[in-house]
């Protein structure tokens, strides 16, 4: 079935802080559906609590590392970043940076994908903040580097078919009624166990059906 061409969630949620907050909420619940799918354990506070270590969800580090290894920004801004949004944008990954000095990967999520303008922004953004290094814990080195991320509507409209479950609540048109997870995967007969009878009398055949989440 051809992927429909649907409108982003900045033009489906109400605009102000309160939208702010709804695309954050659903945002959460997309990358803790991603996340715990692949065995990771993705953390991010309440609303009211505020931002943890100045960034809006998380993924640990592993190894032993000091830090996140991953870490997430959710701005619910439209492709047009204004200049306003841009200093906010920095400002909040400097500030995720002076809180937690081993970021590996820090992922903007905006409901719009970059217009070509803000794509080369956002590249200039990369030159100047990207970098490597490494760390020294317990003894042990480790290799890093941070690398600069940006999430819009595609990757939202990708996380939304991947877990219908959520992406339904925005996308209903997505997924059309009668189409669903389920797929038939396997059908066979054991011939040894069956009873083959004249048709006047045929009794009805027992399949052995198995199905698969697709």
């Amino acid at each position: 079935m051809p992927i429909p061409n649907v409108s982003s969630l900045y033009q489906r949620i109400h605009r102000g802080a309160e939208g702010g907050h709804e695309f954050a909420r659903f945002i959460k619940m997309l990358l803790k559906a991603d996340y715990e799918s692949r065995g990771l354990n993705f953390i991010s506070e309440s609303d009211a609590s505020g931002d943890y270590k100045k960034v809006d969800g998380y993924v640990p580090g592993d190894k032993g590392l000091p830090d996140f290894t991953t870490v997430f920004q959710y701005k619910f801004y439209p492709s047009s970043v204004s200049s306003h949004q841009k200093v906010e944008l920095v400002k909040s990954l400097e500030s995720a940076l002076k809180e937690n000095q081993f970021i590996q990967e820090y992922v903007f999520i905006t409901p719009e994908d970059f217009s070509k303008e803000q794509l080369a922004w956002f590249e200039s953004l990369k030159n100047k903040f990207e970098n490597k290094y490494w760390v020294d814990q317990n003894g042990v080195g480790y290799k890093g580097g941070l690398e600069l991320v940006h999430w819009g509507h595609t990757k939202i409209i990708e996380l939304c078919l991947k877990y219908d479950h959520l992406g339904r609540q925005y996308y209903p048109e997505l997924f059309p009624i009668g189409i669903g997870k389920f797929k038939l995967s396997k059908a066979r007969i054991d011939s040894t166990l069956c009873n083959w009878l004249p048709s006047e009398y045929r009794t009805k055949q027992v399949l052995s059906i198995s199905f698969k989440e697709g």
